[in-house]
């Protein structure tokens, strides 16, 4: 099979005839965990396959490319034919295939199948803007943690890393992309449509905790939260809403020395991500921004341990700390997720932080259920150890910042 796919110049990796030979097995004769490697090596096998087309669409190009006039305008359009796929879609896989020449320490790790090919085309994405200095940088950076952590965390720190290599660049192209504001609508099927607003984060953050909060005062059994958040934005966009006064607020955390302009550390904003300092410190003077400022350890000193409803401060330390679902890969937003002791209250757990994360309502579920346990184990820093009921042990972070 693969001896159809050499097209590289470099001699085709071993391992992936081993993983073929791994796949071969009967799965009528495998346990979990075999069931488990299968899966992984499914992974490999795709991410290989992706490398090998990532570099042949690169070496075809520069097959259409002309010393003088560079490469040839309708590229993308011969492989779209010769594929079956839209010029949309080939100029996309195109773009990256030219992007992770790059980074070719990224391109090696798609190759060996250590990430696959949604995190490799993020990296490649994400230095387009920088120096080939720079890239490198934010791929040194990044690369090393890409394979253990889900698509969603990558980019999130992808964008942390790209503003710390260039804050002021980071800062105009926010003014730039806040020029393509907009207000889309296009139809879908069964009478529906969707409306889209593109806009700066911290003004759709505000937008929708407005919306949320107005929703969440609607007391409607046969209305799911997501509906009526939907009816009550459009109530308001259309004009049929009586209207009414709720204070919102959206939440950043800051560095400190960010907020007092000694450096230029990227802040982060509940339920986006990463942003540059300049926009925190433009953010800090609007009273209806909650900021919560941390030093070089993060830590907060006197509780109560004893209670178990967590305080107010708590919780947010808790959910800045770890703005995500612990459990791995999952991206639900901490802002909607229990607030979980990890060793139980009634069995002397803590109500500290270094005892609480926030667990979607899903993963919450999973922890407390008798068949099939998971086990939990939190360490400072707001790190947590998952072991699935195959005894297999997953380390879980706050994203680096």
């Amino acid at each position: 099979m693969f001896e159809q796919l050499a097209v590289l110049d470099t001699p085709q990796p071993r391992s992936v005839d081993a993983t073929m030979g791994a796949l071969s097995a009967d799965m009528s004769t495998l346990d979990d965990n075999a069931l488990l490697d299968r899966l992984r090596n499914c992974q490999r096998v795709k991410a290989y396959v992706e490398s090998v087309e990532m570099q042949t669409l690169a070496r075809f190009v520069e097959h259409r490319t002309h010393d003088k006039y560079g490469i040839h305008e309708f590229v993308g359009d011969e492989i779209a034919a010769a594929l079956g796929w839209s010029p949309r879609a080939a100029a996309v896989r195109l773009a990256t295939a030219l992007d992770l020449r790059r980074v070719p320490r990224t391109l090696a790790a798609l190759e060996e199948g250590r990430i696959d090919y949604p995190k490799a085309k993020a990296i490649a994405e994400a230095v387009t803007p920088l120096t080939d200095a720079q890239a490198a940088a934010v791929e040194q950076r990044v690369l090393p943690d890409a394979e253990a952590r889900s698509v969603g965390s990558v980019r999130s720190m992808l964008r942390r890393a790209v503003i710390r290599a260039d804050p002021g660049a980071a800062r105009k192209r926010e003014e730039k992309a806040a020029e393509s504001r907009q207000l889309s609508l296009w139809a879908e099927d069964d009478g529906m449509a969707v409306l889209s607003v593109k806009a700066p984060a911290p003004r759709t953050q505000a937008a929708f905790c407005y919306v949320d909060k107005l929703a969440r005062t609607v007391k409607d059994e046969d209305r799911t939260l997501d509906q009526t958040r939907t009816d009550v934005a459009l109530d308001l966009l259309s004009g049929k809403a009586n209207g009414g006064s709720v204070s919102t607020e959206i939440r950043v955390t800051v560095p400190i020395t960010a907020l007092l302009g000694d450096d230029d550390e990227p802040a982060e904003l509940a339920d986006h991500g990463p942003i540059t300092a300049e926009m925190a410190r433009e953010l800090a003077m609007d009273a209806n921004i909650k900021r919560l400022l941390t030093g070089p350890d993060g830590s907060v000193v006197g509780y109560d341990a004893r209670r178990y409803k967590p305080p107010t401060w708590m919780t947010e330390v808790v959910k800045a700390r770890n703005p995500r679902c612990t459990f791995p890969g999952c991206r639900r937003k901490a802002h909607d997720a229990d607030l979980d002791h990890t060793i139980p209250h009634e069995n002397g757990g803590p109500t500290s932080p270094d005892n609480l994360g926030p667990l979607c309502r899903h993963h919450h579920r999973l922890k407390q259920t008798a068949a099939w346990p998971w086990r939990l184990h939190q360490h400072p820093g707001g790190r947590f150890t998952w072991t699935s009921p195959t005894n297999r042990v997953y380390h879980t972070s706050p994203e680096p910042r």
